[in-house]
C-alpha cells in the first residue's frame, strides 16, 4: 500500500520520493483499544509474511528462513527499536559450512494447548532430532499463539509406539498438571527435570546408534558432516537448556533449532538460529 498522493510524485524529486516511501514502509501493529499504530518492522520484505501476534510479540514467517519474532510491545514503549525487514534473514551460510534438514517444534507453541511445555526442552529437542526421519508427520491443530497445524508436536505429549516400544510413561507438565506421555513423559521427572539418561534411552529406542559425549566441537562438526543431528545441553539460561544443532557456519558458529524461541526468549519461532559456542556454554551432547 502506498501512502503517497499522486500529486506528490509529480512534485517530488525521485530521491526525495524514495526517502518518503522508506519513512513509512513497513509492518505495523495497531492497538485495537487506542488505535495507536507501531511500526514493528521497517521496510518491506518479499521473504517474510505476517504469521501471528501474541501478547505484543509479532511473528513473521518465511518458507526459506523460518519464523522470526519482533517484540512490538517493547518498540511501542521505546525500549527497543524496529528492525529492518532486510535484517530478518539469517547470515548467508557459505558452501564450506553445512546445514542438515531438521523439522522445527516449539515446546510452548507447537504442543497441546493444555500442556505447559516450559520444562520440555529436552523432549522437544529429541523429537526434532527424529522428526521426518524415524517419526512420520502426525498433524494436530493447536491454538496457542494463533491457530496453526504442527506436524510433530504430538510426539512430545502423546503416547505412541515405535520399533517395539510404546512411549506411554507419563509425567505432569512444568506446572504440575496432567499426565503427559510421549517424549515428555519418557524423560521428565517432576523433581529432577529432564533426566539425561532417559534422553539417551529415548533416542536409542528409535535408532540404536545414539552417542553421548562431552562437548567437543570437532566431534559435533563430524556428526553434522555425516548427516546426523546433535542435541546439546548448555547454560544459555539460568536453569540450563537443550537445543538441537543441525549445522555450522564457516566462522565457527552453530545453526540451531531452539525449542524455547529465538535466544530462548519463550516466544514463537526459534528455527535456524545462529548461536556461538560462548552463548551455548555447552556441557553435554547427544549425536543421532
Amino acid at each position: 500500500m502506498s501512502l503517497d498522493r499522486p500529486a506528490d510524485k509529480v512534485r517530488t524529486a525521485p530521491a526525495a520520493a524514495a526517502r518518503q516511501a522508506d519513512s513509512v514502509a513497513g509492518t505495523y501493529l495497531a492497538d485495537a483499544s487506542t488505535g495507536r499504530r507501531t511500526r514493528a518492522v521497517t521496510g518491506l520484505s518479499s521473504d517474510f509474511r505476517l504469521a501471528g501476534v501474541d501478547r505484543g510479540v509479532l511473528r513473521v514467517a518465511s518458507d526459506r528462513f523460518g519464523d522470526k519474532t519482533v517484540n512490538a510491545a517493547a518498540i511501542a514503549q521505546g525500549t527497543a527499536t524496529a528492525p529492518a525487514a532486510s535484517g530478518l534473514a539469517p547470515r548467508v551460510v557459505r558452501p564450506m559450512a553445512r546445514t542438515n534438514s531438521a523439522a522445527f517444534v516449539n515446546q510452548i507453541y507447537d504442543t497441546r494447548d493444555a500442556f505447559d511445555g516450559r520444562g520440555s526442552c529436552a523432549s522437544t529437542s529429541a523429537v526434532m532430532d527424529l522428526a521426518g526421519y524415524q517419526l512420520a508427520a502426525s498433524p494436530i491443530t493447536v491454538n496457542y499463539g494463533g491457530t496453526h497445524v504442527t506436524n510433530y508436536g504430538r510426539y512430545v505429549t502423546d503416547a505412541y509406539t515405535y520399533n517395539g516400544t510404546t512411549f506411554n510413561r507419563t509425567a505432569p507438565d512444568y506446572s504440575g498438571n496432567g499426565a503427559w506421555a510421549g517424549a515428555h513423559g519418557w524423560m521428565y521427572d517432576p523433581q529432577l527435570g529432564n533426566v539425561w539418561s532417559r534422553l539417551f534411552d529415548y533416542l536409542n529406542r528409535h535408532t540404536g546408534w545414539a552417542q553421548e559425549n562431552g562437548w567437543d566441537a570437532a566431534w559435533v562438526r563430524h556428526q553434522i558432516d555425516i548427516g546426523n543431528l546433535v542435541v546439546v545441553a548448555g547454560n544459555m539460561t539460568s536453569a540450563g537448556h537443550m537445543v538441537l544443532i543441525k549445522g555450522y557456519t564457516d566462522d565457527g558458529q552453530w545453526i540451531v533449532n531452539d525449542p524455547f524461541g529465538p535466544w530462548t526468549n519463550g516466544g514463537p519461532g526459534g528455527e535456524g538460529m545462529t548461536y556461538s559456542t560462548a552463548y551455548l556454554q555447552p556441557t553435554q551432547v547427544w549425536g543421532n
